[in-house]
């Protein structure tokens, strides 16, 4: 999981415990994690990577992918 978000998402997003995104408009990942209900969560991050704006990478992200990185 650690993996993926210093390779997918961590040139827009901060994916450590305190830091501030590079991108002022993105979130850090923690605060994601923090707002969003875990059951769903993995599919709430698939589907963002599908629906959302055109400055998110595209990459293969699947349930087991996002699991990996909510853990």
């Amino acid at each position: 999981g650690q993996r993926i978000a210093e390779r997918e998402c961590a040139s827009c997003h901060s994916v450590d415990r305190t830091s501030v995104s590079p991108n002022r408009s993105a979130p850090p990942l923690r605060e994601v994690l923090a707002m969003n209900d875990s059951e769903f969560l993995a599919y709430r991050f698939i589907e963002a990577m599908r629906i959302t704006h055109d400055k998110m990478p595209l990459f293969d992200f699947d349930v087991r992918s996002a699991d990996a990185l909510i853990a």
